[in-house]
């Protein structure tokens, strides 16, 4: 064999190990992107639940039989939040 065939092979063994260890670190970046966005979506999930509770400090009555003052503080709060 002469010196260009061996140069060949050992550039295509170089490359094959080259896009092995990229391949491999895509697919690690991929698997945590994935975590981190079902994350998210679970923590964005919460943007359901919450103005549920604002609806619930609204109908939240004292003795009187009229919202508290810092019920209504706390869904104004809350609904300000969101609108935003």
């Amino acid at each position: 064999m002469g010196t260009l065939e061996i140069g060949l092979i050992f550039l295509i063994v170089l490359l094959s190990i080259f896009f092995t260890i990229t391949g491999l670190q895509v697919f690690y970046i991929l698997r945590d992107l994935k975590k981190a966005l079902d994350r998210l979506n679970k923590f964005l999930d919460l943007d359901r639940i919450i103005p549920l509770e604002a609806e619930t400090l609204d109908k939240k009555r004292d003795e009187d039989g009229k919202v508290s003052k810092s019920n209504r503080k706390a869904s104004r709060s809350v609904r300000k939040f969101f609108r935003k």
